[in-house]
């Protein structure tokens, strides 16, 4: 209206220049990401100002350009329709770029959810039926804190409410109650979580700051709060999971409780869809209230070399690198990790054992082509206490290894590094660890490098004393290896942390990092790590670990012959061997002693064992257990717990667990008022004096 009254003979020359703009972006831009839905946007806009296409020679104006933007598809410029059905999994309703980016697609899809409602009066949801989905799957990225994880090209930060309430205000103004109720809760819930947890979310859109477009000019839908209905607010347990998969993006989260403080949460990344990192498979680690062992981040910006060269690259990651030279394409990648056993099932909400969770993945470091295989798991001992597990294997199929790196980044000031018995360790200044060395340029990037070459079983302690607040720590436990370095070293300071409220002086400081290189193959001789993040002047959960190598064959305290759950008789024993297992023998101080078998997923060259030709139990002691990962857990002798995670086999003495008919999960606990048991598949559990064959079951109080 404004250039109709002050410049009407220039109105041609805006409106050719606006569809030139429109032009340019459909045939020059990005249409696989978050590009081609900020290009859609974009014309979205200059639709709006445009006549209907009759006052145009080429019929190209405001039904053409919206026609366009949602049916029709170029190389540079897919639909709507089309972005929707490539971007999000319509099984999980998480979008295939990293979390950062993908909360900004949510927004403005939304946004254009909104933009029909107001301006042209549609509703144009049923059309995008995902968006439903992904509005509330998008809590799935919270740790217990609340803020969401920061693999790829993220900050971490705190999910906005926006999306939820453009959803509401669509639900209210369509009339659909059942949506409006769904949305309301959520709503409800998100917000009550991120005031709980210590911080409200954003009030404004993610990006939107300083930022205005014509969407902001149009009036608002009736009704965009949810406190005109009386729906109540849920938990944020209702949305999160203890374990979650999403493989469009790789990505895996495996929580125990969801306190934010004394919640446990391991968040696995690997490198599929935009804006993602070559990390392999990276690892965060959550405790007492922060995300201690964070992601990188994306350094100065992508635009420059501190990224090419460090930030996206292995040795930013807590991750294993091979040979000095593992790499593979970033921003745009293929190289996810696969899934292959969780405990709990991805999205389970119940009916499962709460002291155990647990995660396996593998992955094919495309640059060597080695096997990597990282097996991790959450073991609650208390209320306020627990510890993580992490088992990472690594080996070239070709079998010409020359090294493998073990790299852990964790928040604070000071890292002390001892022996198994608490006393200082000789480390030495070195000069390894560099470019020079016929490694990435990333290994430039530490400083301050200290060294010693030690077999023996390590422990390490992170210390982050917080600005007139507490100290936490993070007690690392390693077992060791022949042929083995340990290197002390300080890592340029996490950029995905920066948006998390923490004071100044602690966003900024260096990372302290441990980098432990074995020489030759890592699949046979692991890294086995055990972490337990605790408050400095609470005592800690672990008072000692050890480690113990199984055997096969007959455990000379097995049950009786005949005994269900009694394993193969060393007359028809296969010849194979347990597949690289891994045994820990861990005390607490509540006088509870769990030894916890862990297993490979296959051979390192890349042949799985067939199921038929699986080996025979591993063997310590009287202790015995056939399964991907295996707790025997003892309180002063008597058995507490048996956990079978993905196996056949686990048992101690007269008690023990065996499946009826391939791999399952299951458990069996003594509580105070009874045996309780949860199996994913049929089972024949043994005490002593009993045999009972159940089929399989949530967790529930067993008849006896």
């Amino acid at each position: 209206d404004y250039l109709r009254q002050h410049l009407p003979g220039q109105l041609p020359v805006y409106t050719d220049v606006f569809r030139k703009w429109a032009r340019v972006q459909i045939d020059h831009g990005v249409a696989f990401n978050n590009w081609d839905l900020i290009q859609a946007r974009s014309v979205l806009n200059i639709a709006s100002v445009l006549e209907d296409d009759t006052a145009y020679p080429n019929h190209k104006g405001r039904q053409y350009y919206i026609g366009f933007i949602l049916n029709h598809n170029a190389e540079r410029q897919w639909s709507l329709a089309k972005l929707l059905h490539e971007g999000y999994d319509p099984n999980t309703g998480i979008w295939n770029e990293c979390p950062g980016y993908s909360l900004n697609v949510l927004a403005d899809f939304t946004g254009i959810v909104q933009r029909f409602d107001r301006e042209f009066h549609h509703d144009i949801l049923p059309d995008m039926p995902v968006l439903e989905k992904a509005v509330p799957a998008a809590a799935q990225y919270l740790f217990p804190n609340g803020f969401f994880t920061a693999f790829g090209d993220s900050h971490y930060g705190r999910l906005s409410t926006i999306p939820a309430r453009r959803l509401l205000a669509n639900a209210q103004l369509h009339h659909k109650p059942a949506q409006t109720a769904t949305f309301s809760r959520y709503l409800k819930t998100l917000e009550a979580f991120n005031n709980q947890s210590g911080q409200a979310a954003r009030p404004q859109a993610p990006g939107s700051a300083n930022v205005s477009d014509l969407i902001s000019l149009l009036p608002d839908s009736p009704s965009t709060s949810p406190a005109s209905d009386t729906t109540p607010a849920g938990q944020i347990t209702d949305y999160v999971t203890p374990v979650f998969s999403a493989p469009q993006v790789s990505y895996l989260a495996v929580r125990n409780g969801f306190d934010p403080i004394n919640g446990l949460m391991i968040a696995l990344s690997g490198s599929k869809g935009n804006h993602m990192h070559a990390g392999g498979i990276a690892m965060e680690l959550f405790g007492k209230g922060l995300i201690l062992a964070p992601e990188a981040g994306i350094g100065t910006s992508y635009f420059q070399p501190d990224y090419a060269e460090y930030y996206s690259q292995f040795p930013a990651h807590n991750t294993v690198a091979v040979d000095g030279i593992s790499a593979y394409p970033v921003m745009k990648s293929n190289h996810g990790f696969e899934l292959l056993h969780s405990y709990p099932a991805s999205g389970a909400k119940d009916g499962f054992f709460p002291l155990v969770s647990f995660g396996n993945v593998s992955f094919i470091e495309p640059e060597t082509q080695a096997r990597q295989n990282r097996l991790v798991a959450i073991i609650r001992a208390s209320d306020s206490s627990g510890y993580y597990i992490d088992v990472f294997r690594s080996a070239r199929k070709d079998g010409k290894d020359k090294m493998h790196d073990y790299f852990y980044h964790n928040m604070g000031q000071q890292l002390t590094i001892t022996d198994s018995a608490g006393l200082p360790m000789n480390l030495q200044p070195t000069d390894q660890l560099t470019f020079a060395g016929g490694h990435l340029p990333a290994y430039d990037y530490f400083w301050d490098k200290r060294s010693v070459a030690t077999g023996n079983d390590i422990q390490a302690v992170f210390q982050l004393a917080m600005p007139g607040g507490q100290e936490l720590q993070m007690n690392m436990w390693m077992k060791g290896e022949k042929d083995r370095e340990i290197f002390s070293v300080k890592a340029p300071a996490s950029k995905a942390i920066d948006r998390m409220g923490l004071p100044k002086e602690i966003a900024a400081l260096p990372l302290p990092t441990i980098v432990v290189r074995q020489k030759g193959e890592a699949w046979n001789r692991p890294f086995a790590a055990v972490f337990e993040p605790s408050v400095k002047g609470t005592p800690k959960e672990i008072t000692a670990i050890h480690s113990f190598s199984p055997v096969p064959g007959q455990s000379p305290k097995g049950p009786s012959k005949g005994s269900p759950g009694r394993p193969q008789d060393p007359d028809h024993a296969r010849s194979s061997t347990p597949n690289s297992i891994t045994g820990l023998t861990i005390t607490t101080r509540h006088g509870i002693t769990q030894h916890i078998f862990c297993a490979g997923d296959s051979f390192p060259s890349g042949d799985s064992l067939p199921a038929d030709n699986a080996p025979n139990p591993a063997h310590e002691g009287p202790y015995w257990c056939n399964s991907t990962f295996g707790i025997i857990s003892e309180h002063r002798h008597s058995i507490q717990y048996l956990f079978m995670g993905s196996g056949v086999t686990i048992g101690r003495d007269d008690y023990s667990i065996t499946s009826t008919g391939g791999n399952v999960s299951a458990a069996l606990c003594r509580q105070p008022d009874g045996w309780y048991f949860t199996s994913t598949g049929p089972v024949t559990i043994t005490l002593p004096h009993v045999v009972l064959t159940l089929p399989a079951t949530p967790y529930s109080k067993l008849p006896f």
